[in-house]
């Protein structure tokens, strides 16, 4: 049981990471952005800090998470390149797994402290979050007992001027009234029921215009739900209790509540002066005290508030900074949205589509064959560059074309029979200009001209008709394993030279120089165990690599057994190269055939 809560705060370190330096991130924007609204409405401000606030609740993963559950149109085309979407998911996910070479010892510091570090910061946590609450608890029976040792006042002078006020202001919400012997200041205590706990001895000091200023400052804290915002902003505090910044916006949020109810004073006809006034009769009678369930009236610095009270009258919002103002608060809500919409299509199953015209082949000739392409003795003859030669069915045809996986119908659907029945040789021909400009291509460029030609040859030789649809489809996500990749980085001056397949029966062992985790994930996905299934690159590793896999191939997905003292690929991947295929389940874009037709003769 150990093992399995070490594993998972091991797993969840990276989740963690990313949620905490996103909201530090945001947080230092919202303090930016606060300035540039210094000279209007407190109320701006506040909100402001409580949108900073609640980011350390709802992290952007999870609006990501609500974005994929948009459901995508049919024919809708992503107009996302697989580049940008790399780097949405390179901002999801900042943190990859540390990259481990094979001449690394795994014996290092780091790697001894993995079994318990988690463990320990998992305690350290927890002591800190008990601290904070066990504060805050005492500090909340304090006032507990002094509203206890306190008297109902319902027919007092303090009750009838705030039901006046309640009245003027339509308020909801009906407040209790407690004279209290304690010296403290005024102040509102609870969330859903509020009291109003008022020192018996500071009427005699206050006239009904002093007295009605303050009361209206208290009626303002119950109707914004300030005590269940400060209580909520509590569990934020109790939780991140090692980040600095939730501090920091505990005492912002307490500036901008207070002018914001000194705002709402002035605005309700208070006079400036009076109001002024008010507050310093109460701060030189009452001792301040501070807790997040009590919204009293001397909260944040005093003598700021008072200058600001007399002479700061709130700007009102520009045309350009209420733009400015809706263009975050969509960027911030809805960019992680779309990123989710993103995510619908995994990059390394995207669909493929063209962004303008198809280009086509020169010429191509199509033959049907009869059982299995020929054999040739010493492999099949070399090509030149501006050739192609495919011998495959049309669902792999298509599925190479659109760069997805066909081979368990998952991911091409519909289509009559002959689709996985006939199997043909597809020999093709690219004009010599062309050829010549896709020379000076990078590879993956390359290969992208020549699937969208073969889109193009499927749509004029099979009038091939598709639509895209969004599904949800077991997957397969490669990881790295937990103790670390093992693959070894390869040298930029040497060439690469690909990777070579090696069979004996079921043994399998393939040999790469200068592969990337893609060109590996194509590799696995043609492969019976992985089922066919899509595979998402989790890993974090963008390099290029060299690497030897050997197993025992199984016909059966998922296999994980061995034979003859041989692993499975399963096995193999994890214990020669550090990495992990997990299934999971996710959105994933599929192709449709509308209809299709054999080919046209040549």
């Amino acid at each position: 049981m150990t093992s399995n809560l070490v594993s998972i705060l091991r797993d969840a370190g990276t989740p963690i990471a990313n949620h905490l330096w996103q909201s530090t991130v945001f947080v230092a924007a919202i303090g930016i952005l606060t300035l540039f609204f210094a000279n209007n409405r407190a109320q701006i401000r506040y909100a402001l800090w409580l949108a900073a606030s609640a980011k350390f609740l709802i992290p952007f993963s999870a609006l990501i998470a609500i974005g994929s559950l948009i459901p995508v149109s049919k024919h809708a085309v992503p107009l996302l390149q697989p580049a940008l979407i790399s780097a949405v998911r390179t901002i999801d996910q900042p943190f990859p797994a540390p990259f481990v070479a094979q001449h690394v010892n795994t014996q290092s510091i780091l790697q001894r402290m993995e079994g318990w570090l988690p463990a320990v910061l998992m305690l350290i946590w927890a002591l800190g979050a008990a601290t904070v609450l066990l504060i805050w608890y005492a500090r909340w029976r304090q006032v507990s007992k002094m509203l206890q040792r306190s008297v109902p006042a319902n027919e007092s002078r303090e009750s009838v001027i705030l039901r006046r006020i309640e009245s003027s202001t339509n308020s909801r919400t009906r407040i209790r009234v407690f004279t209290s012997k304690d010296l403290t200041e005024p102040g509102v205590i609870g969330i859903f029921r509020p009291a109003l706990l008022w020192p018996a001895q500071l009427s005699d000091r206050l006239d009904d215009e002093h007295l009605e200023a303050i009361l209206a400052h208290e009626v303002a804290h119950v109707r914004r739900q300030d005590n269940l915002v400060a209580a909520i902003h509590l569990l934020v505090e109790a939780i991140f209790w090692f980040h600095p910044f939730v501090w920091w916006i505990e005492r912002k949020m307490i500036e901008e509540r207070e002018r914001a109810c000194d705002e709402a004073v002035l605005q309700s006809g208070s006079p400036a002066d009076v109001y002024a006034d008010s507050l310093l009769k109460v701060s030189r009678y009452c001792a301040e005290i501070q807790l997040a369930f009590v919204s009293g009236i001397t909260g944040s610095d005093l003598s700021k508030r008072v200058r600001s009270i007399m002479v700061l009258i709130p700007e009102r919002l520009s045309m350009g900074r209420k733009i400015a103002l809706g263009m975050f608060c969509f960027v911030v809500t809805a960019a992680p949205v779309a990123f989710g919409v993103m995510r619908l299509i995994p990059l390394s199953t995207q669909v493929l589509h063209a962004n303008g015209p198809l280009p086509s082949f020169e010429v191509a000739t199509i033959k049907p064959l009869e059982g299995a392409p020929p054999p040739m003795p010493g492999g099949p003859p070399p090509l030149a560059p501006d050739e192609v030669r495919l011998f495959a069915n049309t669902r792999v045809l298509i599925s190479i074309a659109y760069n997805v996986q066909g081979f368990d119908k998952s991911e091409i659907i519909g289509g009559p029979a002959w689709l996985d029945n006939q199997i043909y040789e597809v020999h093709a021909k690219i004009s010599a200009p062309l050829s010549k400009a896709m020379q000076q291509m990078p590879d993956r460029e390359r290969d992208r001209q020549i699937n969208l030609m073969e889109q193009s040859l499927l749509a004029e030789r099979f009038k091939l008709k598709a639509h895209f649809e969004t599904r949800q489809l077991a997957e397969l996500a490669l990881v790295a394993a937990k103790r670390g990749p093992t693959l070894t980085r390869s040298d930029p001056s040497l060439p690469r030279n690909g990777a070579t397949r090696l069979s004996n029966g079921q043994s399998q062992e393939l040999k790469s120089t200068g592969s990337t985790i893609q060109d590996l994930i194509q590799m696995l996905q043609s492969e019976p165990e992985t089922g066919g299934r899509p595979i998402l690159d989790k890993t974090g590793l963008t390099d290029s690599y060299d690497f030897t896999l050997k197993w025992t191939q199984d016909q059966t997905p998922d296999a994980s057994s061995s034979q003859a003292g041989n692993p499975s690929l399963f096995t193999a991947l994890e214990e020669q190269l550090g990495l992990k295929l997990i299934p999971t389940k996710g959105p994933v874009q599929v192709v449709v055939i509308d209809s299709i037709e054999r080919p046209s003769p040549n």
